[in-house]
């Protein structure tokens, strides 16, 4: 349970002094950019995956109580509050991710921002969905938060809550990043093997923008390569951090508990999502640049998908 607290403390501190960075950036903005930082989808979005990452980190700093307890005790306050910060952290970090996933879907193949109403609305919705998933389980069944394993969550008898609480949502986020990033993956790289030695114009992902050339579509093969692997880093991270807890899981629903060490390591993998996000920003904060699309000069949803389905098979006509 050290292992858990150690990595646990790293990312609540880190994490926490992100926001911090950043919250005094947004309020601040005349000092440092021409724009406000909360006009920056991309920045919001990270914004709040840190947010979500700080709530799972600071649940795993409770496991140093415990090691002084020398025992989980419950259904008890601090087991309850540990069971709702695990819950709603990894729910609404796994919904943040696969949010950035599709935000750069739209940029990138759709080539359009999407509208400040519509960013506002979904952020509100992740939120108020990861707070209505979290209290279903202690509104539906007294005392369902109790020691399991290393930390407290839902009590292991309770499997099907597990699944449509909790489980269900992990495995939509790890399966949806991995399908919406492949399909981005194919259609930058598409774009770079069919250009034939011309440069592309714009091509705005979630954090980057290139800069205008004769072709509608995107701008050297050097920067799209950089800006996809740049794009892959974030839902890569989640699945290979949080697979190994999301395989203990399914394991202990199908009657084959792992044992507890195994619990320990997969905790210490998924709270260290908060950390690793911070150093991901850190070193590719200068990527993160944001422009508006403009709807007269950029080609539509139908024009940009047509495009590349010509260049990928060869179509002559798809009107």
């Amino acid at each position: 349970m050290i292992a858990l607290g150690v990595f646990g403390f790293i990312s609540a501190v880190s994490t926490f002094s992100l926001i911090l960075f950043l919250t005094y950036r947004m309020a601040y903005w005349r000092r440092y950019y021409e724009k406000p930082l909360t006009k920056n989808q991309v920045v919001l979005l990270l914004y709040n995956l840190l947010l979500a990452d700080f709530q799972q980190s600071l649940s795993f700093c409770i496991s140093f109580y415990w090691l002084a307890q020398n025992k989980l005790v419950g259904p008890s306050k601090t087991c309850f509050l540990q069971a709702w910060l695990v819950h709603i952290g990894n729910v609404s970090s796994g919904l943040w991710v696969l949010s950035i996933g599709i935000h750069t879907f739209v940029n990138v193949v759709w080539r359009r921002k999407v509208p400040t109403s519509v960013f506002i609305a979904w952020a509100i919705g992740i939120w108020a969905f990861s707070l209505a998933i979290t209290a279903a389980g202690p509104i539906k069944i007294r005392n369902i938060f109790v020691p399991t394993a290393a930390w407290c969550w839902i009590k292991a008898e309770y499997r099907w809550e597990r699944l449509y609480l909790h489980y269900a949502y992990i495995f939509l986020a790890q399966i949806g990043s991995v399908v919406v990033y492949s399909f981005i993956a194919i259609f930058l790289y598409t774009q770079v093997h069919y250009a034939g030695g011309q440069q592309f114009s714009t091509a705005q992902t979630s954090g980057t923008t290139l800069k205008p050339q004769n072709d509608p579509f995107a701008e050297s093969q050097k920067q799209i390569l950089r800006t996809a692997r740049y794009m892959v880093l974030y839902p890569l991270v989640y699945v290979v951090l949080t697979l190994p807890l999301a395989a203990a899981r399914v394991a202990a629903m199908t009657y084959h508990n792992p044992p507890r060490e195994i619990y320990i390591f997969a905790g210490a993998m998924m709270t260290s999502c908060g950390w690793v996000d911070v150093l991901l920003y850190t070193t590719t904060r200068n990527i993160v640049v944001l422009s508006k699309v403009n709807d007269k000069d950029t080609p539509s949803q139908w024009q940009s998908f047509r495009m590349w389905v010509r260049r990928m098979f060869g179509c002559g006509n798809l009107d």
